[in-house]
């Protein structure tokens, strides 16, 4: 058999987590699953999954972090701040949110909003990063033991990097003007006998 050893920030499954090791032996995995989460002082819950079938993991232990936990779990807080994350996004690049029907199953009614500027400029930020993050994949920095080589090797290259900003600033703006154009064009996204 293989274990497979995961251990998430306060068992929650939707927070930071990392894999810890991986064992073939079951008291080994156990002995190692105990050592780290002791280790990181009871910050992080680790979980022992066993290899049940290819691609498939069963819980075999877990060892909860302090905040006593019975196994992993989903914290629901994360999971709405994600939710609202998304309809803020969509806010701004829809210029509108869709909210569900209480008389139908299709979330379908469409719902003008007014977002204030500092939201607006804060998910045009959050926009820019992730197309920022997307780009830099393409200029991989190199393993730097020591943070001035980091800054040695970004002050080498700032022009680039300059660019590259730029560049995600210009794909964030184009995704707002394309999904609003494109959520403006009748017909979209709404059924026929709802609002225009």
């Amino acid at each position: 058999m293989t274990y497979t050893l995961v251990a998430y920030r306060f068992g929650q499954t939707n927070s930071h987590q990392y894999l810890v090791a991986q064992a073939s032996c079951e008291q080994r995995a156990l002995m190692l699953a105990e050592q780290a989460r002791d280790e990181r002082s009871g910050k992080y819950g680790v979980a022992v999954y066993e290899w049940v079938s290819e691609g498939e993991l069963s819980l075999k232990a877990y060892f909860p972090s302090m905040a006593g936990e019975g196994a992993p779990r989903e914290n629901s807080r994360t999971e709405h701040y994600l939710s609202l994350g998304h309809w803020l996004v969509d806010a701004v690049q829809w210029g509108h949110i869709r909210v569900a029907d209480p008389d139908e199953l299709l979330p379908n009614v469409k719902v003008d909003v007014e977002i204030p500027s500092w939201i607006e400029d804060a998910v045009r930020d959050t926009l820019t990063q992730a197309y920022y993050c997307e780009l830099l994949e393409k200029y991989p920095v190199p393993v730097c033991e020591d943070p001035s080589q980091f800054r040695a090797h970004r002050e080498a290259h700032k022009e680039t990097y300059a660019v590259l900003w730029k560049d995600a600033q210009h794909a964030a703006e184009e995704s707002i003007r394309e999904r609003r154009a494109w959520g403006e064009k009748p017909g979209r996204m709404q059924r026929p006998d709802t609002d225009s």
